[in-house]
């Protein structure tokens, strides 16, 4: 059987694919009669011309390799990554690039006053979290275990929320009176994506796998989140038959009020409301199956 579901043709009758091929079952008589199938794909692959890199070339280029834009919480910068540097670019002005080292930078985040990005860099061996301050031009290493990706700030600026191996999220406490960060372990799951805050902080969501079974890996990314309390995990299916994001940089989002949450799906942006159910779930009052 593969894990995907069947389909009811009538109240007796079902259809399924199993062994490679697609079948009907009736429940009554246990009948199954495979139905042929055979399809015909003709391919016309369009000619172009192959481009030549000048590797060699000791010219400025034009960098088209910017990835992991952020706007700051002003709105009038911008951080992203190119040439394996972390870069803040103002609205109308120029790039400043703000590491600068043989070493590669990720999914800058900005802090809530504006004052720090939150990133991901190998510079010390391992994709450990760094903080970059504005005020001193200084950056501080904050975990050396690596696997770090996906940063997140929590609303008041008093927490990092991060990713580890995609697998479980951590969170780093910023010990205001030591300007220090105190790391605390959470929960996870397999393949889960970047973190995104409740607006009052007691909450986590993040994408995550939710597989069709447990002998297969295929699913559809739905939402998990996890309260900061006590680190218990509640999941919730936000949009049926769909992946909800693609546990990367598509979501899903807490919006900054706290009763909406966006994600892109097969090329469209969408947002939905956070209705009584994952209300609940945010205030610990119920708690849904999780898909693990």
């Amino acid at each position: 059987m593969f894990p995907f579901r069947p389909q009811w043709l009538r109240r007796n009758e079902i259809l399924y694919t199993a062994d490679g091929g697609i079948r009907r079952r009736s429940i009554d008589t246990e009948t199954v009669v495979d139905i042929p199938f055979r399809a015909s794909v003709k391919l016309q692959r369009s000619t172009y011309t192959i481009a030549h890199r000048p590797l060699d070339t000791t010219e400025p280029q034009r960098v088209t390799g910017i990835v992991s834009p952020a706007v700051a919480p002003n709105g009038r910068s911008i951080a992203f990554v190119a040439l394996g540097d972390l870069w803040v670019l103002p609205l109308g002005g120029v790039p400043v690039r703000v590491t600068d080292d043989s070493f590669v930078e990720l999914d800058p985040a900005w802090a809530p006053d504006g004052s720090k990005i939150a990133f991901a860099s190998d510079r010390e061996g391992r994709m450990d979290l760094w903080v970059h301050d504005f005020k001193t031009n200084v950056d501080a290493q904050i975990t050396r275990d690596g696997g770090v990706s996906g940063p997140a700030w929590s609303p008041d600026g008093a927490h990092i929320a991060y990713l580890v191996d995609s697998r479980a999220v951590e969170i780093a406490t910023v010990r205001r009176d030591e300007h220090q960060f105190q790391v605390t372990k959470g929960g996870g799951s397999n393949e889960i994506g970047r973190p995104s805050w409740a607006p009052d902080h007691r909450a986590i969501a993040f994408g995550a796998l939710f597989p069709y079974s447990n002998r297969f890996r295929e699913g559809m990314n739905q939402l998990l989140l996890e309260r900061v309390d006590t680190g218990a995990m509640f999941s919730s299916l936000l949009f049926p038959d769909h992946s909800a994001g693609d546990r990367q940089h598509n979501g899903p989002v807490w919006s900054p009020d706290g009763f909406h949450m966006a994600f892109v799906s097969e090329g469209r942006l969408l947002s939905v409301p956070v209705n009584a159910v994952i209300g609940a779930v945010w205030l610990g009052l119920k708690a849904l199956p999780a898909p693990f």
